[in-house]
């Protein structure tokens, strides 16, 4: 996954500098940029830590139940969260793709 997500990064940014739509000081560029970065702090900061700390309590045999459900509740609630970003994502780029200005 990580690899056909780095393909489909460069390829959007190779097809909007193509384009000429691919102006870094663009509102939905920036909007774009910083919504990526959260996502990727999330994902790599945040929801990987934690499903290798369930993944290690149950493979260890924890009884602290109540530890993973924790966790995996604190992802649930992650998750639906980075949904909203990546709609966000998709909407902002719809909008760049139109060509239509904010």
């Amino acid at each position: 996954m990580p690899s056909i997500s780095a393909v489909t990064i460069t390829a959007g940014i190779l097809l909007a500098i193509k384009e000429g739509i691919f102006i870094l000081s663009s509102p939905i560029i920036i909007a774009v940029l910083v919504i990526a970065g959260i996502l990727t702090v999330q994902g790599i900061g945040i929801f990987l830590p934690n499903e290798l700390r369930i993944y290690l309590d149950i493979k260890h045999g924890s009884k602290d139940k109540e530890k993973i459900v924790r966790l995996t509740m604190f992802n649930l609630k992650l998750a639906f969260s980075q949904v909203i970003f990546q709609i966000a994502i998709i909407l902002l780029m719809a909008h760049l793709a139109t060509g239509l200005a904010i």
